[in-house]
């Protein structure tokens, strides 16, 4: 006889988590925290970062939005040259070149100068070069994903990095990451999608199962009422300490007697039935 599915309590899965402690390297000194911390942490860069000069917010925007399929061993040395460059002013044909992206060891140098220059006219001709103007824009549109935002005209910019970039200055933005699927997948949560009527078959196109596993996320979010981008914040720190990658952490995890995958993997019996 099948039994009656139960999806497991975000309330009660994110709770233990807050108290864990992770480590992270940040400018070369390795800090620990626990995710509670991190999460405050994330909350006060978030609001202090809107308040940051027109040109600083500007390069910052744009190396996430460079962040396409890359590694972030070209970051510093790009931040480096942004700062050279110092002005939106400054940004044009003659400083932005292909040679300049290939000495700082980015990956895609004829899509980064596109993106790096088009951020630009986008910038200062679609939103007057007014950040504030665009981030109010942006989280009013956050449920729908800002659909109409003219950043993502851009070729080469699609709502990933486009949400990365914006999580930096929003805490209604997310740019889900493997970590947190990870996350969601053995604990039991992506089950939510089938009730939120979600798709995630690797059937469809991967813009549309991102667009949906971010969708989850907000939703999942106002369950735990939280802010995305603090939810997103647990599950990335969690997923990337614990709930790693192919080899989970099961016998030190604070969720482990009501996660499915700890549950089958640890061969014990869910303190709620998790099956149909």
């Amino acid at each position: 006889m099948n039994s009656i599915l139960t999806l497991p309590d975000i309330k009660e899965i994110i709770q233990p988590m807050l108290n864990v402690t992770t480590t992270l390297d940040v400018a070369g000194s390795s800090i620990s925290k626990t995710i509670s911390e991190w999460v405050e942490e994330y909350k006060r860069n978030v609001k202090e970062s809107r308040n940051k000069p027109r040109d600083h917010i500007f390069f910052e925007f744009v190396i996430h939005l460079l962040a396409r399929q890359s590694n972030e061993r070209w970051w510093p040395k790009i931040e480096k040259w942004f700062q050279e460059i110092k002005l939106i002013d400054n940004v044009n044909e003659m400083s932005v070149t292909l040679e300049k992206l290939k000495e700082r060891g980015y990956r895609f140098p004829p899509q980064g100068v596109r993106v790096i220059l088009d951020t630009k006219n986008v910038f200062l001709n679609k939103y007057g070069g007014d950040w504030d103007r665009y981030f109010k824009l942006a989280d009013d549109n956050f449920k729908e994903d800002f659909p109409n935002d003219h950043f993502l005209k851009i070729k080469y910019v699609k709502h990933k990095v486009r949400d990365l970039a914006l999580s930096s200055f929003s805490a209604k933005y997310i740019a889900v990451d493997s970590h947190v699927v990870d996350v969601l997948r053995r604990t039991g949560l992506i089950c939510f999608s089938y009730l939120f009527g979600l798709e995630m078959s690797t059937n469809r196109e991967k813009e549309d199962v991102y667009l949906n596993l971010r969708k989850l996320c907000l939703r999942l979010s106002e369950e735990a009422n939280l802010e995305p981008g603090e939810l997103d914040r647990i599950f990335w720190h969690y997923g990337r300490s614990i709930c790693t990658g192919g080899k989970p952490k099961c016998g030190q995890c604070v969720v482990n007697t009501i996660c499915l995958h700890a549950c089958m993997h640890m061969q014990k019996s869910p303190t709620k039935s998790l099956y149909i």
